[in-house]
């Protein structure tokens, strides 16, 4: 099976904490204004729409939801 696997850098540029989320993983991060939040996929190549990253914004935060067999890991910095 074919991966694919990248990373993107999320920078929080409000004045305010973000919270994060990953999905379906229910992991949850502050991330606090000027810093950065790492973000690191991993998983399987398929057809879209069951093979993209989906990035939602909300009142509460950014919520990150990765696709089936995809593993999404974030590193604070």
């Amino acid at each position: 099976m074919n991966e694919q696997d990248f990373s993107f850098r999320l920078r929080n540029s409000r004045k305010s904490r973000l919270n994060v989320y990953l999905e379906p993983w229910g992991e949850a991060y502050v991330l606090l204004p000027g810093k950065h939040l790492r973000v690191e996929v991993r998983g399987p190549v398929g057809e879209a729409p069951n093979n993209m990253l989906q990035i939602e914004s909300n009142e509460d935060g950014i919520i990150i939801w990765g696709w089936s067999g995809s593993g999404v890991t974030a590193l604070t910095s």
